[in-house]
């Protein structure tokens, strides 16, 4: 099932969301994150099909990393991390900006923006499907960069937050945020939006509210183009997928996660 967006608002809301994208990016990770910014709100543009084939699942087995700040060695928790704690991030940051630092200022507006979002998803009913499309789309957007912020500039916090839930609680939560990632990565890049949801109905035959609305179960996506470091990533979060989010509502699934991450720094 496919769907398709008038070409000028395609146009308009990649444009909206590649300049957000630079903003934020900006604000939180220097050069370089504008530059990732840019770069994951241009793929919303593409639509490519995705070869699916036989599922193959392999714990992610990463090898430890020197920080580019204080060259000591330590294992990452993002495929592209680079520092081994928020304090040598800040230092290079402050170094590379002329000793500026707004990453908090940036993610206090980031959390209101994913704040907004998921209440709009939650209030959303009886809207057609490429809207609930573009607004489950925005709302796994910012709840993956105020996921990533906090790990960069709150890693202690974040820690605290999660040996402070049960085990089950913790590995839900850490598996709901890592199988969003991979809808991050996925959905309208290298499949159609409309292939992650299942639209449902409420009793009387009508159209239920999207947050009620459902994670398709997918099979596992073809990585051979994927370099074998990224192929280890990128079958986890779908193995994260296929376990925390498929078959679930949308809503229960993206609250958790904000009610996470607002817990450890709420809205202003």
């Amino acid at each position: 099932m496919g769907w398709k967006l008038p070409a000028l608002a395609v146009v308009l809301w990649v444009i909206a969301l590649t300049l957000a994208g630079v903003a934020v990016g900006q604000v939180i990770g220097g050069p370089e994150g504008a530059l990732t910014g840019a770069i994951s709100d241009q793929g919303l543009a593409k639509r490519h099909s995705l070869r699916l084939g036989p599922a193959a699942y392999a714990w992610v087995m990463v090898k430890p990393r020197s920080c580019v700040q204080c060259g000591a060695a330590f294992k990452p928790r993002r495929e592209h991390a680079r520092f081994c704690s928020a304090a040598c991030r800040i230092i290079w940051s402050r170094r590379d900006t002329g000793g500026q630092l707004t990453g908090d200022t940036a993610l206090s507006w980031s959390i209101s923006a994913m704040n907004d979002t998921i209440q709009r998803l939650c209030k959303a009913t009886g809207i057609a499907l490429p809207d609930a499309l573009a607004l489950v789309s925005e709302a796994v957007w910012w709840v993956t960069l105020v996921d990533a912020a906090m790990i960069r500039y709150h890693e202690a916090a974040y820690d605290r937050a999660l040996t402070g839930i049960s085990l089950d609680e913790r590995r839900a939560t850490e598996g709901t945020f890592a199988g969003l990632r991979f809808v991050r990565n996925w959905m309208g890049y290298h499949a159609d939006p409309a292939d992650f949801i299942q639209p449902g109905h409420d009793p009387g035959g009508g159209d239920a509210p999207v947050a009620a609305w459902t994670w398709n179960p997918l099979p596992a996506a073809e990585l051979s183009a994927v370099s074998p470091k990224g192929r280890k990533w990128e079958t986890a979060r779908y193995r994260h997928y296929d376990a925390c989010l498929a078959r679930k509502p949308l809503g229960e699934t993206l609250t958790r996660a904000v009610a996470f991450l607002t817990g450890i720094c709420p809205a202003p």
